[in-house]
């Protein structure tokens, strides 16, 4: 058992490494990371021989500053950087595993290590870029471990930015977007857009598309084939079906009941 007076951020690059952090073993697999405040005792073992594990060490004060100074007028940014400076307070230890087979942190890692053995002019500054940059990639690319009520308080903001997403590109959204926008696995936003409005993602996404059409419907002038074109169907008649399940009625129909002219 050891302890420190700084923050040790460890990267699992290759094998397996376990920790024990007040009286309980916790396993990090290739990719994880684990950041350990200081003055945490914990004990260090690899199960094997093949292992490579990467520790940066940041004095606290180092560590705030990368966090308070970059947070970003994005609320769900802003909420991970937040969840994770609050977590760090009663904590002991955070825990970060990647959400995709692509390595996005070892190249930056290695950057690091190059410019802290080199120690060239300005090497400081760009050390410190270099960690916004791997603070800025875990909030993106890895899944950090919260309570209860901070995981659903992302989720919750993690909606509101699907579903300004697919209010804004909603002609041609799909699934596999909303994972290279936001770096979530596909079932993850099943799971999460079922949660919040009970629908699934088609039906969802049809929902925005009928309501941008009707939007459409009582603020333009628009023909209504040409309505139907703009929200993302190619097939008339498909979109009337539709239209007419939720509304009742036609476009048309529906146009002549507020008092609009159909062009």
């Amino acid at each position: 058992m050891h302890k420190h007076d700084f923050i040790e951020l460890t990267y699992v690059a290759k094998g397996e490494l376990n920790q024990l952090i007040a009286g309980q073993i916790y396993t990090f697999v290739a990719g994880d990371v684990c950041i350990i405040d200081r003055n945490s005792e914990h004990a260090d073992s690899a199960r094997d021989q093949d292992n490579f594990m990467i520790s940066i060490c940041m004095k606290e004060e180092f560590f705030d500053e990368l966090f308070i100074s970059e947070i970003e007028e994005d609320e769900f940014q802003k909420f991970i950087r937040t969840a994770l400076l609050k977590q760090k307070s009663f904590k002991q230890f955070l825990k970060f595993t990647p959400r995709g087979k692509e390595d996005v942190l070892f190249p930056i890692i290695e950057q690091v290590a190059k410019e802290k053995k080199e120690n060239r002019k300005g090497s400081s500054h760009i050390i410190k870029g270099l960690m916004i940059r791997i603070f800025d990639l875990l909030t993106k690319h890895y899944e950090l471990s919260l309570n209860a009520t901070q995981s659903k308080k992302m989720n919750q903001l993690l909606f509101i930015k699907v579903e300004e997403y697919l209010r804004k590109h909603y002609k041609d959204a799909t699934i596999k977007e909303l994972v290279n926008h936001f770096h979530f696995q596909e079932d993850y936003y099943t799971r999460l857009i079922k949660k919040q409005t009970g629908m699934s993602f088609s039906q969802f996404l049809r929902h925005i598309r009928l309501s941008k059409a009707v939007e459409l419907l009582l603020n333009t002038n628009l023909p209504v084939n040409q309505i139907i074109e703009t929200v993302g169907y190619e097939n008339r008649y498909h979109f009337y079906t539709l239209f007419k399940e939720q509304y009742g009625m036609t476009p048309k129909e529906f146009r002549q009941s507020r008092g609009i002219s159909n062009p």
